[in-house]
């Protein structure tokens, strides 16, 4: 279910009004897409705040509903505020292309055996209608065992959603103790060599 924020729209562009929209804990942002023209708001930030993660929200401006997502957040560097926010307007009858977090589910007979997981993708991007889009993709590693990997190929998705991400990507990999010791060992030895250089 979608969440419904509202937004002002903002006539000014400058530097003052947006601190000044930020002290009175509002975001900038811009809406656009779907061919009509960008327009510049403004939304609550505790608003923001519950409705970030869903695929979709509601964005209510000038008397009207507008189903968009998240296309950018930017995020200061130093104090992690949220800066400013693009919404994409998006069609309920056209595709759209978004990520989502995938969680792996249960516990890999390689890890009780010992073994290290390893995920090196905790979102991955898909294909679907904006009303298809899931809060998640799963994927269970209760049968990967040490030396085994699974790819995007592995993943079951719900109907209706396809993965923009190449099917060979690897997700998850179960790697040997000893493997992770000797990759920490050459690292450190790595690190001991370049100080000794930069000594000498």
């Amino acid at each position: 279910m979608s969440i419904t924020i509202s937004a002002n729209e903002r006539k000014s562009h400058t530097k003052g009004v947006r601190n000044a929209l930020r002290s009175q804990g509002r975001i900038p942002a811009v809406v656009y897409g779907s061919g009509e023209n960008a327009v510049s708001i403004d939304v609550d930030f505790k608003d923001f705040r519950k409705a970030e993660g869903q695929g979709l929200i509601n964005l209510s401006l000038n008397g009207e509903t507008h189903q968009v997502m998240v296309r950018d957040t930017q995020i200061d560097a130093l104090s992690r505020e949220i800066k400013h926010i693009d919404f994409y307007r998006v069609k309920r009858n056209q595709k759209v292309e978004t990520e989502v977090p995938l969680l792996l589910t249960g516990e890999a007979v390689g890890v009780k055996e010992g073994g290290i997981l390893q995920q090196t993708m905790r979102q991955i991007s898909i294909q679907c209608l904006p009303d298809a889009i899931p809060d998640k993709v799963e994927l269970d590693v209760s049968s990967l065992s040490v030396g085994d990997s699974r790819t995007v190929s592995a993943i079951s998705f719900p109907s209706q959603v396809e993965p923009a991400t190449s099917l060979e990507t690897v997700v998850v990999t179960i790697v040997a103790p000893q493997q992770e010791k000797e990759v920490a060992t050459e690292t450190e030895a790595d690190e001991e060599d370049q100080t000794e250089t930069g000594t000498a």
